[in-house]
């Protein structure tokens, strides 16, 4: 069986190789758009499956926070870049940082509530 460490790597990994290919392909705009979802559907996952994961939900966490954190900055960067030039999909990098931002929101309040 593989440990949480081996499977978050592979995780970065995979959305590593998936943001690489589709901003390669149609723009780094159009690579945060497209996976800024996923830390989202990764948090859901894993606490829905948190009774069976137990203690490994931690690094997957820990995975979550990273890549929300990443996307979140990109988009902003990148929304505000194309805010101050004029051109480019300000509306829709603006909700793609939002939706990347949502599972910090999420584990904030979860971590504010249990103070």
């Amino acid at each position: 069986m593989l440990s949480s460490g081996i499977l978050t790597l592979v995780g970065f990994a995979c959305l590593a190789l998936a943001f690489a290919a589709v901003a390669g392909r149609h723009g780094t705009e159009a690579a945060v758009v497209s996976l800024c979802w996923v830390p989202l559907v990764a948090l859901i996952l894993g606490l829905t499956a948190h009774p069976k994961l137990g203690y490994a939900v931690i690094g997957l966490l820990i995975a979550i926070v990273v890549s929300s954190m990443t996307l979140a900055l990109v988009g902003a960067v990148l929304a505000i870049r194309a805010y101050r030039s004029g051109s480019g999909p300000v509306r829709a990098l603006v909700s793609a940082t939002v939706v990347a931002a949502a599972p910090l929101v999420v584990l904030l309040g979860a971590w504010i509530l249990r103070r």
